[in-house]
């Protein structure tokens, strides 16, 4: 943490960002909502590009820390993939649509390289990780574990779509229907 200050702007930023989006927020803006000037702001960002990476490195990182927290925990591996299942729900929750739809489809190859580089790093991870659950026994053996991260990916996209959540009262049912769909398909629940 760097400072009261800086801690304003990334504040102030993730706010209208999720209110507005990305391009549509001058660094005026976020300066007057975080109650600092542009030479304040000019000061830990060299322009919005660095402030819009700095946000995404965050959460990031919070992210990886998080996944990490839970995969060292003593649970069951169904457990795990149930908790991180629903704190990566909890995340795109943090964030509009808007707001993700700008970051992914920003127009800085700064931005879009450091996208690509924290997918790969956090897929590499995740998917080291399996492997060894897979070999513990945890994971059928028989099963590709870049297919179960793509489904897990499909049940993020699941989550978003309309047709889907208006079927359900609330969203922790959503989730609590998505896991189960996801380790036992269609079978009784034993």
């Amino acid at each position: 943490m760097k400072n009261k200050k800086y801690e304003q702007i990334l504040k102030a930023a993730l706010a209208l960002f999720n209110k507005y989006g990305i391009r549509r927020i001058p660094v005026e803006e976020i300066c007057q909502a975080a109650n600092v000037s542009k030479m304040t702001f000019y000061k830990y960002f060299a322009n919005k590009n660095e402030l819009v990476k700095t946000l995404y490195i965050r959460f990031a990182t919070d992210g990886m820390k998080k996944y990490q927290e839970i995969m060292n925990q003593p649970s069951s591996f169904p457990e795990k993939i149930k908790l991180i299942i629903q704190f990566k729900l909890m995340q795109f929750e943090e964030l509009s649509e808007e707001f993700i739809q700008d970051l992914l489809n920003f127009d800085d190859p700064e931005v879009q390289a450091l996208l690509l580089l924290k997918k790969q790093e956090s897929f590499q991870q995740v998917l080291q990780d399996f492997a060894e659950a897979q070999k513990r026994g945890e994971i059928r053996s028989d099963i590709k574990i870049e297919f179960i991260l793509y489904m897990l990916d499909q049940i993020y996209a699941m989550y978003q779509d309309e047709n889907l959540t208006k079927l359900y009262p609330n969203q922790k049912e959503l989730v609590n229907e998505l896991i189960n769909y996801f380790f036992y398909g269609i079978l009784p629940i034993k």
